[in-house]
């Protein structure tokens, strides 16, 4: 679908202001609350919502409008959380926790829910953006990347 330059100019504004909202809040906004911060019909949100994630910038949950992903931030709970001070944001994957230390350029602790494959003990991480991570761990993923989204929320 070909946009025009105003529904670029609106879906843009819409992303920043997830993000935006996510990374203060740790959970995505309605509609209804990115409505009203931007001044919005609600309709007019959905659409932008529906667009955005036509394009794959946001995964809406099944049959709604509600934001499920917009990575590397869940909207939902899951097993993979990041920790930045107090607040605890949730990850797609364990490769989403490193994601939101990175977008958020914050130290934070990310707990990875799978055991080490020679010890079983969960894997929990002190990230600092600024600084790189020596380990020989090694990470499978079951699905190539190039099928992440053809099953994105299974994946």
């Amino acid at each position: 679908m070909q946009k025009n330059y105003e529904n670029q100019q609106l879906d843009a504004a819409i992303r920043h202001f997830v993000y935006t909202f996510f990374a203060g809040e740790a959970r995505p906004p309605s509609t209804q609350e990115a409505a009203t911060q931007l001044g919005l019909s609600v309709a007019g949100v959905e659409a932008a919502f529906e667009r955005l994630a036509e394009e794959h910038h946001l995964v809406l949950a099944p049959g709604t409008h509600t934001i499920w992903m917009a990575h590397p931030f869940s909207g939902l709970p899951t097993n993979y959380s990041t920790r930045i001070g107090s607040q605890t944001y949730w990850a797609n994957c364990a490769w989403d926790v490193f994601g939101i230390a990175a977008i958020l350029g914050k130290n934070a602790t990310a707990d990875i829910p799978c055991g080490c494959g020679v010890c079983n003990r969960q894997i929990v991480l002190e990230i600092n953006p600024d600084e790189r991570i020596e380990s020989n761990w090694l990470v499978h993923f079951v699905v190539p990347a190039a099928q992440f989204w053809d099953r994105i929320g299974y994946t």
